[in-house]
């Protein structure tokens, strides 16, 4: 699906989901998303999946377009809201709250915000996102078997290897680099 089938989609969701709001807490308590408004129905369902494709689509963007916490979101809904919260315009800055621990002493903040309405700031987003430039995926063609299989050992180790860089720092990202580089030539 495209940004511009997205917005389509998110578009058709514009009036029933009207009353609608995301709310958002941050801070020390962690980070929570609400869908807020008349509760649980067939649109507020749809549009969580909406929601869920465009936080996959995403990582098809340079990544210097996109602010730096939505990559840190847990998975691909939170990085739509938060996506939303960054660029949309449409986010309103709540209250600030001040967490205590149980003896009295200070534990941080605690941040609030919402969103509304999130269907047509959906939708507005993704015509945003249409007019950039994804970043291509490599693809490797090939009718060799051995070729394709080391491609396919590659795209396998770059896969582990991201997610341990994004787990223990950047030295696994410079092994990886120099792993994957060794291969291609290998495989030369």
């Amino acid at each position: 699906m495209e940004w511009k089938d997205l917005q389509i989609e998110f578009d058709a969701l514009r009036d029933e989901l009207r009353f609608y709001r995301i709310d958002y807490q941050w801070g020390a308590a962690g980070i929570y998303y609400r869908l807020a408004g008349r509760g649980a129905n067939h649109a507020t369902r749809r549009f969580e999946v909406l929601a869920n494709i465009a936080g996959q689509k995403l990582s098809e963007l340079p990544q210097e377009v996109l602010n730096t916490q939505i990559n840190d979101a847990a998975d691909p809904i939170s990085k739509w809201y938060e996506a939303l919260r960054h660029h949309s315009g449409s986010f309103s800055v709540g209250f600030v709250a001040h967490q205590s621990g149980d003896n009295g002493e200070n534990a941080g903040n605690i941040f609030t915000g919402s969103l509304a309405p999130p269907a047509d700031s959906s939708a507005l987003l993704c015509l945003q996102f249409s007019s950039i430039p994804t970043t291509p995926k490599l693809e490797v063609t090939t009718n060799n078997k051995l070729l394709s299989r080391i491609s396919t050992l590659i795209k396998s180790l770059n896969s582990a290897l991201k997610r341990e860089a994004e787990h223990r720092g950047y030295l696994w990202l410079l092994v990886g680099f120099i792993i994957t580089v060794l291969l291609a030539v290998l495989a030369i």
